[in-house]
């Protein structure tokens, strides 16, 4: 197993590592098969998924939240072929103040609370519960209106001042994470466009493609 991590893992990692699913998103690593209830082990850290790194919260790189609402969303269709989520909730920030530094991440699903659960064990054989949420039926939605047919905002937001604010408010964004391409407001909407990447079953980013989504109507 890769070195730095807790001391426990060893003896998770040989009583079930030899037997699992391949991974169905990179976050839930793999399946424990011999579980009687959904379980999904993985090992996290900055050096495994660089993009963490430009992620940074109050000076700390964190996982961001939008990866336990990912994941979660593949347990929902994966267990109950589900496509919604309610009562989510962030409990503790898992952040990675050192590059070298691993997690094992240990995400559950109770078939009969619908809850899914994401926590890391410590090398001192400690659980912490970072997410947890509850699987629901998808609620329909009304249909985004098409990008061409909304009518022009007054005013163009300079990139520079809105990244510069999020740094005032602890939240520094790199690369990954700077995905506007452009934001317009007026008194009382916005509308942006959204650079989206994608990536591969390791977790890493291999191309970018433009998505254009709306906050609000202008």
């Amino acid at each position: 197993l890769a070195q730095g991590l807790p001391q426990a893992e060893t003896t998770i990692g040989a009583t079930w590592f030899h037997q699992h699913k391949e991974p169905s998103h990179p976050l839930l690593g793999y399946r424990d098969v011999r579980s009687s209830t959904p379980v999904w082990r993985n090992t996290i850290s900055r050096a495994k998924y660089p993009w963490i790194s430009d992620h940074v919260v109050l000076n700390a790189p964190v996982l961001p939240m939008a990866c336990y609402l990912s994941a979660a969303l593949v347990v929902a269709e994966e267990v109950f072929n589900s496509s919604g989520l309610r009562d989510v909730e962030i409990m503790t920030a898992m952040a990675f103040p050192h590059e070298t530094a691993a997690k094992l991440l240990e995400t559950s699903c109770n078939p009969d609370t619908r809850e899914v659960t994401f926590r890391t064990l410590s090398s001192d054989g400690e659980w912490t519960t970072h997410a947890r949420c509850i699987v629901a039926p998808a609620v329909a939605s009304s249909k985004m209106p098409e990008w061409d047919t909304l009518p022009p905002c007054a005013e163009e937001f300079p990139l520079s001042v809105y990244y510069e604010q999020a740094s005032r408010w602890g939240f520094d964004f790199g690369d990954n994470f700077r995905m506007f391409q452009g934001i317009r407001r007026d008194a009382s909407s916005v509308r942006t466009t959204i650079s989206a990447f994608k990536e591969d079953d390791a977790g890493d980013v291999y191309k970018r493609s433009e998505e254009r989504r709306v906050g609000k109507e202008c």
